[in-house]
Parts: C-alpha cells; sequence; structure tokens
C-alpha cells in the first residue's frame, strides 16, 4: 500500500513537473515572438521617422506664400410682399406696417 502510494505521488510529481516545464516553454515562445514583433515595430518606426526627417528638409527649403482670401457677399433683394395664403389679413398688416416703418428710417 506504501509503495502504491509512492508510486500516484511520483508519478503525479512527475506529471506536475511536466505540465509546468511545458508551461515555461510555451510561455518563454511567446516572449519571444513578442519581442521579434517590438523589433520589427520599432525598425519600421525608425524607417518611417526617417522618412519624416527628409520631407520636413524638403519642405523647409521651400518658400511658402500663403495667402487667404476671405470674401463676405451679402445680398439683400427688396421686394414688395404680397397677399399669400399662408397669411392672415392682420399677419398682412403687420407686414405692411413693418415696411413702411423702415422706408421711414434713415
Amino acid at each position: 500500500m506504501l509503495r502504491l502510494a509512492g508510486v500516484v505521488l511520483g508519478v503525479s510529481a512527475a506529471f506536475g513537473g511536466g505540465y509546468h516545464v511545458s508551461n515555461l516553454r510555451h510561455d518563454s515562445e511567446q516572449l519571444q515572438q513578442l519581442t521579434v514583433q517590438q523589433d520589427i515595430m520599432q525598425s519600421y518606426l525608425d524607417k518611417e521617422a526617417e522618412v519624416a526627417q527628409v520631407v520636413q528638409k524638403q519642405l523647409s527649403r521651400l518658400n511658402v506664400n500663403e495667402r487667404v482670401i476671405e470674401r463676405e457677399r451679402v445680398r439683400l433683394v427688396d421686394r414688395p410682399i404680397y397677399k399669400v395664403e399662408c397669411l392672415d389679413t392682420e399677419g398682412i398688416s403687420l407686414l405692411e406696417r413693418y415696411a413702411t416703418q423702415k422706408e421711414a428710417e434713415p
């Protein structure tokens, strides 16, 4: 019985140790892959930085003339107000009174 317990304990220890070693190996491979990916990304960023420096150098040599033109156009249309079906008589009389007041102002 004691011998069986020792065998079971030994087998379970061997299984647990093997599982632990397998996980360590797997983690090591993942770390290596991540390191390679980071190196590739860093080399890509370094190349982009070089290109950006070249572009900035070329742009600094150029003389840039910047001109901003802003134009505002106001168009006033002065038309007489005719009777419209959507306005009742009170609304039309208010509009006519407003128009005559505007004409009287300087």
